[in-house]
């Protein structure tokens, strides 16, 4: 900027000495000749071009020179602030901003480390078959728990032998259609907005049919609207999506139910009236921060449904990847009636936040006998992983040796190889 700065005050200089001239008169036939044409009209002689070339060059050295100086000024400070950071025990806070205080006082106590991860661990690499094209995604579930199960799915079904873990191996190349022994399909009970804390969004952003059941018709709308652009996008006909405005039940009948329904923003669900909660209460009052509970809520009516019935309406096989369960309360309940009607859920998400100590014992237990491992917590939500079935041809990868299998009948895990 400056050298321009510099140029243009040389052309005003040497406009100065050289004025505009009048443009030359039109020849006249009759005009006295060329020498006697009064000299006023006769055009200067142009500046020197090497003049101005040589002021541009100098300007420019100076700014060249300049700029290195002010750079390694600038570094050597930079240098002797940050370079502490290496040894952050050790660091001093001596920055006079508050803003910078509080970022190192965050790097000391470790929470930069934990924000590295969190980011790290939500960003998910995809390819497509041979590596030649790929997308980027951003896990949206609220603690992480939809990158998780790519991740493990990815470790679980590559097919390259001895290969390692990789989720950069395409979608369609890790999980091809013929490959697994159950069907691309998550059921995503108490949906929400579809997006936001959402288990089921990145899946279905993967190709995957979705079932979203959600009983707020406003947050079903809004789930509607989130995940209709992913879904068969190719126009193959092959992932669909199915929106439920209903309230899962665990009984075998349908019927109708009074559901709360909240203004407030922080909370983001709802839940039946016969399922409130303390637990509720709290889990409200921790997203706020600790604001108490507010009770601002209208009650509207909603249609509740069985396992059977839903199963039905959106045709889910009895072999499907991801049942995910937010259902505030009634979570054990309805994650029993899947499982006791004969539906085999490759991984569950299941919020236990009702069923803590021995009623969450006992769940686990009721699990382990159905015959699922458990994997994780993550946020409120607990992680199971489906055994294959002894003696059943189910695909397992290649480049595991030894296969835990579970058997129906003693309900106990046995270990072979493959």
């Amino acid at each position: 900027m400056q050298l321009f700065r510099r140029a243009a005050r040389l052309s005003e200089n040497q406009d100065a000495r050289h004025p505009p001239y009048p443009p030359h008169p039109t020849h006249n036939p009759h005009s006295p000749p060329a020498a006697q044409v009064d000299d006023k009209y006769a055009k200067p002689p142009p500046p020197s071009s090497n003049l101005t070339i040589l002021s541009l060059v100098k300007c420019a050295s100076v700014c060249c020179l300049f700029t290195v100086l002010l750079a390694f000024f600038l570094g050597e400070q930079l240098y002797r602030s940050i370079s502490p950071l290496v040894d952050l025990n050790n660091l001093p806070i001596t920055i006079d901003s508050d803003l910078g205080a509080k970022v190192l006082n965050w790097a000391k106590q470790g929470k930069l480390s934990g924000l590295l991860r969190e980011t790290n661990d939500r960003i998910i690499v995809v390819q497509t078959s041979g590596g030649s094209i790929g997308r980027t995604l951003f896990d949206v579930s609220h603690s992480r728990e939809a990158g998780y199960l790519i991740r493990r799915m990815g470790q679980r079904f590559n097919k390259n032998v001895g290969g390692p873990a990789r989720v950069a191996g395409g979608f369609e190349e890790l999980f091809p259609t013929g490959s697994l022994e159950f069907g691309r399909v998550v059921v995503d009970i108490g949906a929400n907005d579809g997006l936001l804390s959402s288990n089921s969004f990145n899946l279905a952003s993967l190709g995957w049919s979705t079932v979203l059941v959600e009983p707020n018709p406003e947050q079903l709308a809004l789930a509607k609207n989130n995940q209709d652009p992913y879904i068969d996008v190719y126009g193959e006909g092959e992932q669909k999506a199915c929106y439920v405005q209903a309230a899962m039940t665990p009984n075998d009948e349908d019927g109708m139910a009074d559901l709360f329904v909240t203004s407030d923003a922080a909370e983001m669900e709802s839940h039946l009236t016969s399922v409130q909660t303390q637990g509720q209460r709290d889990r409200a009052s921790n997203i706020r921060g600790g604001a108490a509970y507010k009770k601002d809520k209208s009650t509207i009516r909603v249609k509740t449904l069985s396992v059977e019935s839903l199963s039905k309406q959106c045709s889910i096989p009895y072999r499907f990847g991801v049942l995910s369960i937010d259902a505030e309360g009634a979570g054990d309940h309805i994650l029993k009636s899947w499982l006791d009607n004969g539906f085999e859920p490759e991984y569950i998400i299941y919020e236990p936040m009702h069923t803590s100590g021995s009623k969450g014992k006992a769940m686990r237990n009721y699990l382990s006998d159905k015959g699922y491992r458990y994997m994780n917590r993550l946020g409120w939500n607990e992680m199971f992983e489906r055994y294959p079935r002894c003696g059943a041809a189910e695909g397992q990868p290649v480049h595991n040796h030894n296969v835990k299998c579970f058997d129906p009948e003693s309900k106990s895990v046995e270990e072979k190889s493959s």
